[in-house]
């Protein structure tokens, strides 16, 4: 038997110091092997909110996700700079596409 403390007292930290709720949405981009899909689904599954999973791709696919993010409304995301920095580059041909953004934390 695995004990998930460590998960759980993470999930219960950045639901408090985001401030997250039942209205917010996020993305989830992380394979489920990496750490930060933590953030991306049990986090925003924790606080009640909405957990949206784009389209499998073979390699990165930051139109698809400022598409997503518009389109769904999302307010929280959460990814590595190299793929943030690809949907900043994305939103320039697109502008104002990440407007509900109220929340993006960048991690490694």
């Amino acid at each position: 038997m695995v004990a998930h403390d460590g998960v759980l007292n993470h999930v219960d930290y950045v639901v408090t110091r985001f401030g997250l709720t039942l209205g917010d949405r996020s993305m989830a981009v992380s394979a489920l092997h990496f750490d930060m899909s933590n953030f991306d689904m049990f986090a925003i599954l924790a606080a009640g909110g909405t957990a949206v999973i784009p389209r499998p791709t073979p390699e990165p696919a930051p139109d698809q996700w400022i598409e997503l993010i518009e389109e769904q409304q999302l307010t929280v995301w959460t990814g590595v700079p190299a793929l943030v920095e690809l949907a900043a580059d994305a939103e320039g041909r697109r502008p104002g596409s990440l407007r509900s953004l109220r929340l993006v934390v960048n991690g490694r």
